[in-house]
């Protein structure tokens, strides 16, 4: 076994690449990355992937998996290996003249390797500095003052998101992340704060449990997922709102520049010290509150995992808090009599959506036939989804929405539920697939309810570490509060 073999980070540099391309295989079934797939181009990639399969014999069937970017094959058992499915990739692309075409630079494919490794990554850099600022604190040396300075600047960058954009506009928003998540732990090495340290090194390794949890449930049904082809859908175009609602932390982020700066004040008039007003700074700063929010969601997707549900998209995850409204097309609750009243599984849907104080609503392709059961409203549902997705949206509402079927809707929806079917075609266009159960709705409803809980509290908690920040660093209760 070589040195790089033995690293745990060695996926950053030996990731499941084959002619640069991300490839997942099993013994049956394989997804390999696929180059310009865009609304315009993916009708016509979809029909050359087919033509160029058809001269492999042992190719069952391919599908473009547009949404991931990703060519889905099925092929007899070990007949295939991960170079030929590639040159029936490469073959469909130059058909297409998209050979020049840029493959993705990230993804948030559950078994694309890059994100792992890099958290493993991240948190060796942390582990680094920490063990570096616990030997200086154990020192007679005080906190350098290139490191404090380059701390403090880069905790900022971190935390305003008007400042990292600047950055992002000029090296792009992966680059930045990255140069981020490395620098900062060795200038708060050197800075000495630990503690601000210790609570990265456990959301970084939060975050690689929830990297290992969609991996891992991923590779044990990937063979299910991959066991039927469908037709390629267009996606939906998106909504005209300007942006998401702000949820709790995003109301908090647009008034955390003036709680910080009053903290910096306070604490310069009462200190008149430098180092601990910037600590006030930094203690007022939104990451606190936004580190709840991750937590909670990391969580969320290892119980998912457990339970079946693969993450395709973790950042929808982080909208559960703002989820307000939650739409469920009829076709997912059969034949429905509207004389009887509603049956026992819809009540105790509609009693998860009043006690999570989300608003229910059914879409049908004929709305009247459900009226008087109990949902909050009722749409239009069959070929109107988007559109019915696409104006509760416009009228500022965050939507989650649950079908079997494959819709540009599913892709629309700010939370994409796919309930996948034993033996029918994946919804892909989703955020998130769980097992065609419909116990797994009322979950997702009280998740939404917890979201929202978790990220006040983490608001309540930022807002009490600013204050307290503040009073300890302008009184100088500990002596060495600038290492905070």
């Amino acid at each position: 076994m070589s040195l790089l073999d033995r690293l745990p980070f060695r996926r950053l540099f030996s990731s499941s690449r084959v002619r640069g391309r991300r490839v997942f295989m099993t013994e049956g079934r394989a997804q390999i990355e696929i180059r310009g797939v865009t609304p315009e181009s993916a009708p016509r990639l979809a029909r050359d992937l087919s033509r160029a399969a058809v001269r492999n014999p042992h190719v069952r069937w391919v599908e473009l998996v547009a949404p991931m970017s990703r060519a889905s094959f099925s092929f007899e058992r070990g007949a295939c290996t991960a170079v030929e499915l590639v040159g029936i990739v490469e073959a469909a692309e130059e058909a297409c003249e998209l050979s020049a075409a840029a493959l993705p630079a990230t993804t948030s494919h559950p078994v694309d390797a890059e994100h792992e490794a890099f958290t493993e990554l991240e948190i060796a850099a942390n582990g680094v500095g920490f063990a570096l600022g616990a030997l200086l604190r154990a020192s007679p040396l005080p906190p350098l003052g290139f490191g404090v300075n380059a701390s403090t600047v880069l905790t900022v960058l971190d935390a305003v998101p008007r400042l990292r954009r600047v950055i992002e506009e000029q090296i792009g928003r992966d680059n930045t992340e990255r140069a981020l998540r490395l620098s900062l732990p060795l200038t708060q090495g050197l800075a000495q704060r630990t503690l601000a340290q210790g609570v990265e090194l456990a959301a970084r390794a939060t975050a690689l449990s929830e990297a290992r949890a969609r991996r891992r449930v991923f590779e044990s049904r990937a063979d299910d997922l991959m066991s039927q082809p469908g037709e390629y859908v267009p996606p939906s175009p998106p909504p005209s709102r300007a942006e998401l609602p702000r949820g709790p932390i995003e109301r908090y982020e647009g008034s955390a520049w003036m709680v910080s700066l009053g903290a910096f004040a306070v604490s310069l008039a009462a200190s008149r010290s430098a180092q601990a007003a910037v600590a006030s700074l930094l203690v007022g700063l939104p990451k606190a509150a936004k580190l709840g929010r991750e937590a909670f969601a990391a969580h969320f997707t290892t119980v998912l995992a457990a339970r079946g549900g693969v993450t395709l998209d973790p950042g929808a995850l982080r909208r559960l808090d703002r989820v307000d409204t939650a739409v469920f097309p009829a076709e997912l609750f059969g034949d429905v009599d509207p004389t009887a009243g509603a049956p026992p599984w819809l009540e105790a849907l509609i009693a998860a959506a009043r006690e999570a104080k989300i608003t229910l609503i059914v879409a049908a392709e004929e709305p009247h036939s459900w009226a008087g059961l109990g949902a909050d409203a009722v749409v239009l549902g069959g070929a109107s989804l988007s559109d019915s997705v696409r104006r509760l949206q416009n009228e500022g509402r965050v939507v989650m929405l649950a079908d079997r079927a494959r819709s540009g809707a599913l892709g629309l929806a700010d939370l994409g539920v796919g309930l996948v079917r034993a033996g029918a075609p994946t919804p892909w266009g989703a955020h998130l697939l769980v097992r065609d159960d419909l116990s797994e709705l009322p979950l997702l409803l009280f998740a939404c309810a917890a979201a929202k809980k978790t990220s006040t509290q983490s608001v309540n908690v930022a807002l009490a570490g600013a204050g307290l920040g503040s009073f300890v660093s302008a009184g100088g209760l500990f002596s060495n509060a600038r290492r905070v």
